[in-house]
């Protein structure tokens, strides 16, 4: 006969959940980045995952075998199998919160894995030859990313730049540590932040290349190539002609929340720093840069992230290399940054004023209108004709747009 799943309290799907969310809270553990640091290639997206759930099946284990303790020898015990098919039937709140501790989990241990391998790469003789013997692949593999990478890319960092440790990173240099440790390559300057051995201190947007260079690593591809990738499908110039398709409306959407969430953390984090520290505001190197963007579905700026040639002295911007600034223009971008944070504030301000009903009507507006664009860009040709609608979309239509772009960041 056919064995009877045995009911599953609530109570120990609950303990189960808070349980797995505290040990995901607490992923990837102080050592967890040795062998990066002497050289083994970081584990594969894949080979982290497996990690995450790992631990997950251990926390539903440890949550089974203590509810049956506390029943006693004399009552029919909850077996694993029970359990796991709870769970499928299973709506729990809390379930929420260990999928989202899962996800901040994945994205802490891949980019202290990369972290530490890249500061091993950095003290060999050719970062290059070391990118080849890992397997990254670059133009000799291979013509263009693939869109399957690009998004999994985009996500990794839309979620990263909302780390708590990230954020503190691309507003003051601090090492992207666990648990308060540092890398064994770093230093502390007067300020008491963390720096690389070797590395001139970064500005916020070259923070932030640091972090897409990390990640670009980690879905296998060189930075350079990746990046010149994504410029050819998003941003094509005449000299790409027609070679590259049309991103399909799902890549345009990961890649429209990539840039989002990337520019709203990149504007943070200079506005931060202009206001913490004096040096700033007084820029005259002549090579530090400043990001500036425009938060619109309209035009997206060549210039939304900028150059990091600190970092890698191949890796090149997203959109198109920036020329160098001088004074003046440096602190009219950072004025600017300063009024996009600034409206982007007032929007979100603004939909937290509204009623629910009202906020909930504007927000189904909102992602009509960008189903809406996302759908008619997809279908227009590369260039002129694509070009000629982006400059006919009215007023109303690009605030909804951004009112989407903002929200979904917000709420992400």
């Amino acid at each position: 006969p056919l064995k009877t799943m045995a009911p599953v309290p609530p109570s120990l799907l609950i303990s189960f959940f808070e349980s797995a969310t505290a040990s995901l809270n607490r992923h990837p553990y102080p050592s967890y980045c040795d062998p990066m640091a002497t050289g083994h290639i970081p584990p594969s997206l894949d080979a982290q995952r497996k990690a995450l759930l790992k631990i997950q099946v251990l926390s539903l284990e440890e949550a089974v075998s203590r509810y049956n303790e506390e029943r006693g020898p004399d009552m029919d015990a909850i077996t694993l199998e029970d359990a796991q098919g709870a769970l499928k039937n299973s709506s729990f709140a809390v379930a929420r919160g260990m999928e989202d501790a899962a996800r901040c989990a994945l994205v802490r241990a891949v980019l202290h894995a990369e972290k530490a391998w890249d500061s091993w790469v950095r003290r060999q003789e050719s970062v290059e030859n070391e990118e080849r013997s890992r397997g990254l692949k670059d133009e000799k593999d291979i013509d263009l990313m693939s869109p399957g990478s690009i998004k999994e890319f985009c996500g990794l960092c839309s979620a990263a730049v909302n780390l708590p440790v990230v954020e503190k990173y691309l507003e003051n240099g601090k090492d992207i540590s666990l648990g308060g440790t540092t890398n064994q390559n770093s230093n502390s300057n007067a300020n008491g932040d963390e720096e690389d051995l070797g590395e001139p201190k970064l500005t916020p947007p070259e923070r932030v290349e640091y972090i897409h260079l990390l990640l670009l690593r980690a879905v296998g591809y060189r930075a350079a190539f990746a990046k010149t990738s994504m410029q050819k499908i998003f941003f094509p110039d005449e000299e790409d002609g027609n070679d590259t398709s049309s991103p399909d409306a799902e890549l345009q959407e990961a890649f429209g929340n990539f840039l989002a969430a990337t520019a709203t953390a990149a504007n943070k984090a200079a506005t931060t720093a202009s206001s913490s520290s004096p040096h700033v505001s007084t820029l005259s190197d002549g090579e530090t840069r400043v990001i500036s963007v425009q938060h619109s579905e309209r035009t997206v700026s060549g210039e939304a992230v900028g150059g990091i040639s600190a970092v890698t002295n191949d890796a090149v911007p997203l959109a198109q290399s920036m020329k160098e600034h001088d004074d003046d223009r440096q602190r009219r971008q950072l004025a600017m940054a300063r009024q996009t944070a600034a409206l982007q504030q007032g929007l979100l301000n603004d939909l937290n004023a509204m009623d629910e009903i009202e906020r909930e009507k504007l927000l189904a507006d909102a992602k009509d209108a960008h189903l809406s664009f996302l759908r008619h860009v997809s279908e227009l040709h590369i260039g002129e004709e694509r070009l000629h609608f982006l400059q006919s979309i009215d007023s109303d239509t690009q605030r909804l747009l951004a009112i989407y772009k903002l929200w979904e960041a917000h709420s992400s």
